[in-house]
């Protein structure tokens, strides 16, 4: 019964409108037991009676597994009801909803409701369900409030649950009662995921003088890059985001709310452009997301984690929406400790190793090599010399040698976003490496052009996912930047 009964309280009355002539008793109990509804008057059982008199009395007898029955006593009276509450809304935080097992994510829930225009005192009592529904859920003992926080065995288990809020109106001693909607959170094991899925290398600090050579020569434009450079530090990620991590996360992301303009694509292969099929296996890397995606879903990979998402408006509002422009809603000073794309200097700092010297392997004109006979096993191309090596297909993310802190992917494969503010002011986002040897890096190109890092473009193309025609990817980072 809707509001559930109270163990100590075996006397209830319930209003009904002064025009019912018949009304149903639907009653359920958690575990295992029976219910038997009665009417005092004539002793007929049922769940449906009719109501000719202004007043009926039925007895509920509550019978439960392995315990004394109990009696409850509802007496249904005809009288004016009582407005239930209006404008009631229930809201989860952190608000995607999805988190990983094991990282400490308490969700808390609110629920807002104003009183009816007539007035009264409004009164709350919280539910939890295995199902999606507002109704057949357990009390929760002490949750009486406006909003509650799941306690930490709530959610050591993989498992989706609702949660809904009873709101009680009462006007003299009378009440009427409402429900908010179901609520849902869920909580996944994060290590159903492949390990390429889930690595990071920590990239250690160091600083980039003046004097070293071939630094942000491949960054365009590089007058928006100071020098000297120094990071304190950063995680990234070990292989581009795989179509495993990135379908894992928009999902449970999509299911809360979060919205993106894009699906993405597992892999990709050059004469599929125009339309997009799934190529390889799931740990091929996501591709054809544009700019915004992968700034949102930044985002909702960090709330699953319970991570401070980065992205953000200039009211402090997490971008969630992917649709909207957020490249012109986004503050470009960035707070958080949570995932996002690495600035043009980070990812040039990574991909050259991590060591700024003028000698190898910083001075590489290849990732992992100065070689030439040696770079089809680190860079998956097109061969410089006009022969097929991997061809125009992605294949799984590192499948070939890393460079020399252990990235695999850092040249070839795909284009990987970046971030870089002063590009950002000019509306034009950019990306990184390539998918293919083009013209502008091919044989005949300066060792500056093969480290060229950022290609801006404009709304248009920030749309489609590609970049000079060719598909974008992403690679993330954590930390850095003080």
């Amino acid at each position: 019964m809707e509001p559930g009964f109270t163990t100590s309280v075996f006397n209830y009355t319930v209003y009904v409108s002064k025009d019912t002539d018949r009304f149903l008793v639907s009653a359920s109990i958690d575990g295992n037991g029976t219910i038997e509804v009665m009417c005092e008057e004539d002793q007929e059982t049922g769940t449906e009676f009719d109501f000719l008199d202004d007043e009926k009395v039925m007895i509920l007898t509550v019978e439960r597994e392995y315990m004394e029955a109990a009696e409850y006593r509802v007496t249904v009276v005809r009288d004016e009801t009582v407005p239930t509450a209006r404008g009631v809304e229930i809201s989860v935080t952190p608000g995607i909803g999805a988190f990983f097992l094991g990282r400490g994510v308490l969700p808390e829930f609110r629920v807002t409701a104003k009183p009816p225009s007539v007035g009264g005192v409004l009164s709350y009592q919280w539910f939890v369900n295995t199902e999606n529904s507002n109704r057949g859920g357990t009390r929760i003992n002490g949750a009486t409030g406006t909003t509650y926080k799941m306690k930490s065995y709530e959610t050591v288990i993989a498992w989706t649950v609702y949660y809904y809020a009873e709101i009680t109106n009462t006007i003299d001693g009378k009440t009427s009662v409402t429900e908010s909607m179901p609520c849902r959170v869920t909580f996944v094991d994060k290590d159903e995921l492949h390990e390429k899925s889930l690595a990071m290398v920590n990239i250690p600090t160091g600083m980039v003088s003046t004097s070293i050579t071939n630094w942000n020569n491949g960054i365009q434009p590089s007058s928006s890059l100071p020098r000297p450079w120094s990071t304190p530090g950063f995680r990234m990620g070990q292989y581009l985001v795989t179509w495993e991590l990135w379908k894992f996360v928009f999902d449970n992301a999509e299911a809360g709310n979060y919205r993106f303009s894009r699906i993405g694509n597992q892999g990709a292969k050059i004469d599929t452009i125009t339309n997009p099929q799934p190529v390889g296996n799931e740990r091929h890397p996501v591709t054809f997301i544009t700019w915004r995606d992968a700034v949102v879903w930044c985002n909702a990979y960090s709330e699953m984690e319970g991570l401070e998402p980065v992205y953000r408006d200039s009211n402090g509002n997490v971008l969630r929406d992917s649709r909207e422009p957020v490249d012109l809603l986004v503050d470009t000073t960035i707070t958080g400790n949570g995932y996002r794309l690495p600035t043009s200097e980070e990812w040039l700092y990574a991909a050259r190793g991590a060591s700024p010297s003028n000698t190898a392997p910083w001075t590489n004109q290849w990732t992992g090599t100065d070689n030439n006979s040696e770079r089809d096993q680190y860079l998956w191309s097109v061969s410089l010399d006009g022969g097929e090596v991997n061809g125009d297909i992605t294949g799984e993310v590192g499948s070939l040698k890393p460079n020399s802190i252990e990235l695999y992917d850092m040249m070839g494969m795909v284009y990987q976003y970046i971030w870089d503010a002063a590009l950002m002011a000019g509306g034009a986002p950019c990306a990184g490496t390539c998918f293919r040897i083009c013209d502008d890096i091919g044989s005949a190109a300066s060792l500056n052009n093969r480290w060229v890092v950022s290609t801006p473009f404009n709304t248009d193309n920030m749309r489609s996912g590609l970049s000079n025609g060719l598909p974008i990817g992403l690679r993330i980072v954590e930390g850095g930047l003080q």
